[in-house]
């Protein structure tokens, strides 16, 4: 069974940000939005649709305690079939120390995602968790999880701070599929991470951050079924002034080990690795800026190589338009679309193939300040 995990790579960076570390009791607000996403696949008579409407509350208590809430509703289909529903629940909580040098952060992720799915909604799913495709939502529903991390930030001059930090994942068993007989086991979760983050100039900033997360065993009906091999994700970020804007730029590399599946007698290593690697990268030019808004041009990359059975390979890039500004003085509205285009190889018995794809990734977000 392939694994089906909630990403926490990003959550590590916040943990190590020095952003996030140097500026406690930050504004609460709440957040709405909607988003609209379809890939169309050559050969594929059906697009695949989804629209999502995430929710956020972020709550500081004092300027050490503060509380995250968030849920995403979305309705995804492709074809005749159809599957819509919440999602988990997470609410957050993260303590930073006197000092501002060292911070903790639990989670609990509550079960009111959809699961018991049909068959034919447990593979729309599974599509849904290519990374790849980018949908807002992969998973809908996994049970109850909970999560528990610690970051310590260390100062190496007057611009720059190191991260040094951990974090772990478990989660209860749940039924997947219709099916009360299967009961499925995700295995845990548990990464290390370290960060830099540090001033260029008086607007230019850049920060790298490392990941390394080790999976516990899935198991079915209390048997081991998969293990998933260990991610290691970087991820960089460069803000500067460019003329009169600002433009940010996003890099992410993401490469992983040889899968573990269960023989009939034991788990045991794939010959050949099945993850190839893949390299992501944003960039967001903010070119145009008034007092009540402003305007921005998007680019984007996904290329993936292939993998050690000569599958995977993706070359996508696109770019688009978004535009930010403020209703009031607390209340601010975030528009964006962006188009997508590129090749996804297949490696048939003969040949390989070269796949057309071709996303639209459309959002909107409204945000209101406590």
């Amino acid at each position: 069974m392939r694994k089906q995990t909630i990403s926490f790579a990003a959550a590590a960076i916040l943990l190590v940000s020095a952003a996030v570390l140097s500026q406690p009791g930050s504004q609460g607000y709440v957040s709405v939005g909607t988003t609209h996403q379809s890939w169309d696949i050559e050969h594929v008579d059906d697009p695949i649709r989804q629209t999502a409407f995430p929710l956020a509350v972020f709550f500081p208590f004092s300027k050490r305690l503060m509380v995250h809430f968030s849920n995403l509703p979305a309705s995804t289909q492709f074809g005749d079939v159809k599957l819509s529903g919440l999602s988990d629940t997470w609410i957050k909580a993260t303590y930073l120390f006197p000092g501002e040098k060292f911070m903790i952060n639990a989670g609990l992720g509550a079960p009111t995602g959809k699961t018991g799915l049909k068959v034919s909604e447990f593979m729309l799913s599974q599509m849904l968790s290519e990374n790849l495709f980018q949908f807002r939502l992969p998973v809908y529903g996994q049970g109850f999880s909970a999560k528990i991390g610690a970051a310590i930030a260390l100062p190496v001059n007057e611009k720059s701070v190191l991260g040094f930090g951990v974090n772990s994942i478990t989660k209860n068993a749940y039924h997947p599929i219709e099916d009360k007989g299967v009961e499925f086991q995700p295995g845990g979760e548990t990464s290390v991470f370290a960060g830099l983050d540090t001033k260029l100039g008086l607007k230019s900033r850049w920060s790298i951050d490392l990941v390394y997360t080790l999976y516990g065993k899935d198991r079915i009906n209390n048997e081991d079924v998969y293990n998933s091999g260990s991610k290691l994700l970087v991820h960089s970020n460069l803000t500067a002034s460019l003329g009169k804007g600002m433009v940010s730029a996003s890099v992410c590399f993401r490469q992983r080990g040889k899968n573990e599946y269960w023989t009939g007698t034991v788990l045991e290593a794939e010959s050949k690795n099945s993850n190839g690697n893949q390299l992501e990268v944003d960039v967001d030019w903010q070119f145009l800026k008034w007092p009540a808004g402003s305007l921005s041009l998007l680019g984007a990359g996904r290329l993936y190589s292939k993998n050690g059975y000569g599958e995977g390979e993706a070359n996508v890039l696109g770019g688009g338009a978004g535009t930010a500004f403020r209703i009031s003085s607390k209340t601010s509205l975030s528009l964006a679309v962006r188009y997508l285009s590129g090749t996804l190889k297949t490696a048939g018995n003969a040949q390989t193939q070269d796949i057309q794809i071709n996303g639209l990734d459309v959002m909107g977000g409204l945000t209101y300040e406590l």
